[in-house]
């Protein structure tokens, strides 16, 4: 693996866009009024439930088989509470007990109390990679077939939640998914693959139906 390590991540101005970045799209009308709950219900609540926020890290959910133990109390992570993004409960802000995972950093991943059907990974990172030591545990989803070969594509990474999203040299955004057959080169921390936002990077794609899939993730100016 190449080792370019991106460090940027550790500023506090560029964990506060990290943190806008992920949630300005599911925060909208979201207060800021706290409340705690020691369980998470993904998907039951709506697009405000999407992601969790933890010493200023973002930190999205994905389905999984099974975790290892966990390895004690981290304490509570922020997360948004509209259970009705249309017009109901959008006044407050949760607190989750979170917890550590055996074995695992918690930079790259954590897992919400009472929640045996979720991790929670840092974005930037990703759990569908072979490489993250969490990938043998999830839920596997479909797999793209069918695919051809598109085209390069040069922006700047806006959103690094699950998959990526570019701002290209012309305003364009673009979406791309990662998936495990995706290569991130000449990017990492604490030695796995990781994409940080405003990073600018060069992705190789394949169309899969609809959807551009990374084949190549790597620095502009990497060969």
């Amino acid at each position: 693996m190449e080792t370019d390590r991106d460090t940027r991540i550790d500023s506090p101005a560029m964990k506060g866009i990290l943190y806008l970045g992920a949630l300005i799209l599911v925060l909208a009308g979201c207060g800021s009024q706290p409340h705690v709950e020691s369980t998470v219900n993904v998907g039951a609540g709506g697009l405000c439930n999407f992601v969790l926020d933890w010493r200023e890290d973002v930190y999205y959910p994905e389905p999984v088989a099974a975790l290892p133990a966990r390895a004690g109390s981290l304490g509570f992570a922020g997360a948004p509470s509209c259970r009705d993004i249309l017009g109901g409960e959008t006044g407050a802000s949760r607190a989750v007990e979170v917890e550590q995972i055996a074995g695992i950093d918690p930079r790259l991943a954590i897992a919400a109390f009472a929640d045996p059907h979720h991790g929670y990974f840092a974005a930037g990172t990703f759990v569908q990679l072979p490489s993250h030591p969490l990938h043998v545990f999830l839920v596997q989803k479909r797999v793209l077939k069918r695919c051809t070969t598109a085209r390069r594509v040069v922006g700047t990474v806006t959103r690094n939640v699950e998959s990526l999203t570019l701002r290209l040299d012309g305003g364009r955004a673009v979406r791309v998914l990662v998936d495990p057959r995706t290569r991130v080169a000449g990017l990492s921390r604490d030695g796995f693959p990781y994409v940080a936002l405003g990073r600018r990077v060069a992705v190789a794609t394949v169309r899969c139906g609809g959807e551009l899939v990374a084949r190549r993730i790597a620095p502009v100016g990497s060969a």
